[in-house]
């Protein structure tokens, strides 16, 4: 018995919807044929999901944030994160979001992209621990709705939220047992790292700063933390 669990969604979804609307052929957009590969993949290679069912352990608690700051005219977008593994280790990251991937965003005249921001965080993080949190229990805690709202369903009707979550929809990337849950900005321990400060971390010291990579480009992100509140260094 294979259990996908979150994963598919985004090729289901599409699946769903135009068989109600779409009576005729259709043509799909590179994202949907993307889905659709991934999808196959599963069913007919995919590595049955593994559930331990004889370890009562706490769950890794996953805090993510974006923020939007403007210089002038230029939006500044940052992100962080702050994970608690169920060893009591914690690290933390404070980055900027690429200029390639902001490029992106803005085209079609956009300005204000603090929810793709947000979701960019919640993605990033998910990659970049995945091989921590294998077939363990995460909560994710986060401060956007719309954030919030994609990643518990999965899919989007936004194209640059659907390839998103297309990096989280590969064969190897669903292998914990996700929770979703929102913390007011004010009780979201990530909010500052994602404004380059740790000072406002000192209750979770010993804790280690990492630098991602960006999973759409490939690169290690720009660290955003002061050197004078780090205490640890980045690895």
């Amino acid at each position: 018995m294979c259990a996908w669990g979150r994963a598919g969604k985004l090729a289901l979804a599409d699946l769903r919807e135009l068989g109600h609307t779409s009576p005729a052929l259709v043509r799909l957009d590179d994202t949907q044929v993307r889905a659709f590969d991934i999808l196959k993949e599963r069913l007919c290679a995919g590595k049955p999901k593994a559930f331990i069912a004889d370890e009562i352990q706490k769950p890794a608690l996953l805090f993510t944030d974006g923020a939007l700051e403007y210089d002038g005219d230029e939006p500044c977008p940052t992100i962080g994160a702050v994970c608690i593994f169920l060893d009591g280790s914690t690290e933390v990251f404070g980055s900027e979001v690429p200029k390639a991937v902001l490029d992106v965003w803005r085209k079609g005249g956009k300005t204000h992209v603090i929810g793709l921001v947000e979701l960019y965080a919640c993605v990033l993080s998910l990659v970049h621990w995945k091989t921590r949190f294998s077939s363990r229990r995460v909560i994710m805690f986060v401060d956007n709705w719309p954030a919030l709202d994609v990643i518990v369903k999965g899919t989007s009707l936004q194209e640059d939220r659907r390839k998103l979550l297309l990096l989280l929809e590969g064969p190897d990337e669903d292998s914990f047992l996700l929770w979703v849950a929102r913390v007011p900005s004010s009780s979201n321990v990530s909010d500052h790292p994602s404004r380059g400060s740790l000072a406002e971390l000192s209750f979770l010291r010993p804790f280690t700063c990492v630098n991602p990579k960006c999973p759409m480009l490939g690169v290690t992100l720009d660290n955003t933390l002061a050197e004078a509140d780090l205490g640890e260094k980045c690895v």
